[in-house]
């Protein structure tokens, strides 16, 4: 499997149960990275050196830095937007950048900072990804016809894991809400408590992440349901029968219905759709559509067989969709 994969996951993984994705993880009790290294063919020698070199670095990295002066110099071609700061460059799409620019509108007070807020964001995901530019599986996301299924079915307006990048709507909630925040972050969805309302969740692909939004949205649930109020999340993940996270949604008192979606048969935007010439990919699993709902959530939003089949039809990989 490629690192960079192995590396998003990691940092995934160690999150827990921080409301920020590290940038700095610490390593010396991170049993999961222990045992994919074993799995790979490390003795434990080598996993024990791996571990010290990582600390090492994390260690030296979190010296304080005195600020380097500079600015950050914005270079726009007619399809790119690239942003510089003391030698490090990022990039995105010309129409990433005016979505940037709009959510910059919204949630901030002065455009005084767009470009130094801008490029907080994009340096943060590049880091996320190993800064390598085929990475970015953490961070897809749905088709726009399936955000508007949701709004149109479900009344969904607010996503649970998101970034300004890949964001349909304006609300979100982020696991960067320290760069996020000028665009419009909610924050973390595990500090988000809402009380009532329609929520659409498409976590990152890691059982850690998953069992823990799991946990959480149980929570929330449960404390609606004693409030007698409308609560509902519609959750995308793999289909990982084999997983607990993934049985504990099927199991869960208020999973109200769930969609199967074969592999062949729906797609995503990629990771890494603000800088990648081609916006769309096909899944590479089966996927679970998951409703989570409350008693008053389920009359308020009923997950119809009709609504269903409408979700698994938005679902559709782009080309099969062009192509009927």
């Amino acid at each position: 499997r490629k690192w960079f994969a192995h590396y998003e996951q990691w940092l995934w993984s160690v999150r827990q149960p921080s409301s920020v994705v590290p940038v700095l993880p610490l390593t010396t009790t991170d049993t999961e990275l222990k045992r994919k290294l074993f799995r790979t063919g490390c003795d434990a020698a080598r996993v024990t050196k791996i571990f010290l070199d990582l600390q090492a670095k994390c260690e030296a990295l979190r010296i304080p830095q005195c600020p380097v002066e500079g600015h950050v110099v914005l270079t726009r071609t007619a399809l790119t937007v690239s942003l510089e700061y003391t030698g490090v460059v990022v990039e995105c799409s010309a129409a990433h950048w005016e979505k940037l620019r709009q959510l910059h509108v919204r949630s901030s007070k002065s455009q005084k900072f767009l470009r130094n807020d801008a490029f907080c964001v994009l340096a943060r995901l590049h880091a996320l990804q190993g800064a390598n530019p085929r990475s970015g599986g953490m961070q897809a996301a749905l088709h726009g016809e399936v955000f508007d299924s949701l709004y149109n079915d479900f009344a969904c307006l607010v996503e649970c894991f998101a970034s300004p990048l890949n964001c349909r709507w304006s609300r979100f909630c982020s696991a960067a809400a320290d760069v996020d925040g000028p665009f419009g972050s909610l924050g973390s969805f595990y500090d988000f408590w809402p009380e009532e309302g329609s929520y659409q969740a498409n976590p990152p692909y890691e059982p850690a992440v998953v069992a823990t939004m799991a946990g959480h949205m149980d929570q929330l649930l449960h404390r609606a349901e004693e409030c007698q109020k409308p609560l509902s999340f519609v959750v995308v993940i793999p289909s990982w029968p084999d997983e607990a996270s993934w049985r504990s949604l099927q199991t869960s008192p208020f999973c109200t219905a769930n969609v199967h979606l074969p592999q062949l048969l729906h797609g995503f935007c990629e990771g890494g759709q603000h800088y990648r010439a081609s916006r769309y990919r096909r899944s590479n699993h089966d996927s679970t559509v998951f409703i989570l709902q409350t008693a008053a959530g389920k009359r308020v939003w009923p997950p119809a067989a009709q609504k269903l089949r409408r979700l698994e039809v938005a679902f559709r990989p782009k080309d099969s969709v062009t192509s009927t």
